[in-house]
């Protein structure tokens, strides 16, 4: 008889009774009290940060990821309600960066990496940020030129120093200097944590606003209740995420996976 399945399930119905005390702010506080040292992504080593080694993460590596990035975005005042926009390549930062705003209660708005200057220039006035989260190669390739969108008063770039463009902030940076603790913000149930835009095939793109309920609702209790009550041993598995984190479903699915316990890859 297997021996991890009865704990597993035990730990899953410990996540469903603590369902309703979920929130978008300390979801990964609460899966890294059950989880611990438990790997739950794996990464290549692009990842520049300096107290980081290792490329299997567990959650307590998650949670200092994400406490550094929310310190980082209160260092340059993002405050809770705030928008920021996260415009970045395909990889575990995109999730962790939303994460840590929501830790902060401030609304996250993710964008597909493909999008070009227009369209993110439409996006950035429309759900009123200016604060722009990237990459050099997304910037490069898409915006090209930060004049174009000129209500962005910070373009941080998730590079180290000697590869932030002149007039951007290497985030980087910021997240190496800042604390690994923070306390999560206290969000209602209908506070706003993100906007997450259709494709726009028949028009400009529509923000839709989800609420800190909706996403824990669709996303975390879901995952928990249909895992719970699955026949399925998920000792020795690893998922492949393969659907873009900027859109909800691909986003939705990765918080599940986090929820559940299952390490996954990001397939960029």
């Amino acid at each position: 008889m297997n021996r991890e399945l009865p704990s597993r399930r035990i730990r899953y119905r410990k996540l469903f009774k603590e369902r309703d005390n979920f929130t978008t702010a300390n979801f990964i506080d609460k899966l890294t009290d059950l989880y611990g040292h438990k790997t739950i992504a794996i990464v290549d080593e692009e990842t520049p940060y300096n107290f980081l080694k290792e490329t299997e993460l567990s959650y307590r590596n998650i949670l200092e990821i994400m406490n550094r990035m929310a310190n980082s975005f209160r260092e340059l005042g993002v405050r809770r309600g705030d928008r920021v926009a996260v415009y970045m390549r395909n990889r575990l930062e995109l999730a962790l960066a939303c994460y840590s705003l929501f830790k902060i209660g401030a609304v996250a708005i993710p964008l597909n990496h493909l999008l070009r200057g227009n369209e993110v220039s439409f996006i950035v006035r429309d759900c009123e940020a200016d604060i722009v989260v990237t990459h050099a190669s997304v910037f490069e390739t898409g915006v090209k030129d930060s004049g174009k969108i000129p209500q962005v008063k910070h373009w941080l770039f998730h590079e180290t120093p000697e590869n932030t463009p002149d007039f951007g902030v290497s985030w980087v940076d910021l997240i190496n200097k800042a604390s690994p603790h923070l306390e999560p913000a206290h969000v209602g149930p209908d506070d706003l944590a993100g906007i997450f835009y259709t494709s726009g095939t028949t028009g400009f793109p529509k923000g839709a606003q989800l609420t800190n309920k909706n996403l824990i609702s669709s996303n975390i209790r879901a995952g928990m209740a249909l895992t719970t009550f699955s026949p399925i041993n998920l000792k020795d598995d690893t998922g492949l995420t393969v659907q873009p984190l900027a859109h909800i479903m691909g986003f939705g699915m990765f918080m599940g996976r986090m929820a559940v316990g299952v390490p996954v890859v990001v397939m960029e």
